[in-house]
Parts: structure tokens; sequence; C-alpha cells
């Protein structure tokens, strides 16, 4: 019976977390593709909503098989160059927001985003997101 409880939570989770390719073709290589993920150390829960790819100041709509709208995804793979993302941030259970963030990508890095808590000038709760740091993606 614990096994059986096990493997559910372990297919819960593993389903809450998904990875969505954001490119056309086969799975490439860790050292070909960006990662954007939600950071490990966010106290909320960040969420990826949309991604376009801008070349040359137009917007080029990144295809996969769900389109462009993601299923609110924790972990997006992408091709190196300049993106607008829209990332959604809920810090509590009632505190959400969206922000569309642009953003440069390289190969083989991974972008870690970070939702918290924060109060406006009012003592109001507000969700901040925001890129916590850059690391070297590893296989």
């Amino acid at each position: 019976m614990k096994l059986i409880n096990l493997v559910i939570i372990v297919v819960f989770l593993s389903s809450c977390s998904s990875t969505i390719k954001q490119y056309r073709g086969e799975t490439r290589s860790y050292k070909e593709i960006a990662s954007v993920i939600a950071s490990e150390n966010s106290p909320g829960e960040v969420l990826f909503a949309s991604v376009i790819q801008i070349i040359n100041g137009k917007d080029v709509y990144t295809n996969n098989d769900n389109g462009n709208i993601l299923p609110h995804s924790s972990e997006i793979q992408i091709l190196p160059g300049h993106y607008q993302l829209i990332i959604n941030c809920k810090p509590t259970s009632n505190t959400t927001a969206s922000r569309v963030m642009e953003l440069d990508v390289e190969a083989g890095k991974t972008y870690h985003m970070y939702c918290e808590k924060i109060k406006d000038d009012f003592g109001r709760d507000m969700a901040k997101i925001y890129m916590e740091r850059v690391t070297e993606t590893k296989p």
C-alpha cells in the first residue's frame, strides 16, 4: 500500500512540474537550448503561460504541440534568442500576478525565475516576479 501511495505521489508531482519544449523538431542537447525554470528557492508558484520569440523586432510565435499558449508549465526549453514571456506568479493562495518579461537567452544556460509576496505602499499583498539567477545547464 505504501508503494502504491508513493507511486501516486511521484506521478502527481511530475505532472505538476512539466517541461515544455518550445521549438520544432527532435529534442536537442542541453548545450543547444536554454531552459527557463521556476526557481527551487521561490516561495511562490511560477508558471509560464506564453512564449513569443522576437526576431528583428517582429513577434514570431514559437511552436509546440499546444501552439503558443502553454499549459502552465514550470519549465520551458527554448532555442537561443530574444523572447517575450508571460509569467504567472502565485506567492499565496489569494495573491497572484502576471508579468510580461523580455529576455535574451543563450544556449547551455538555465534562467531561474522567482516569485515572492511583497507589500505595496498601502500595506496590501502583491506578487513580485523577477529573474533570480542564471546558471550553466547541467546534463
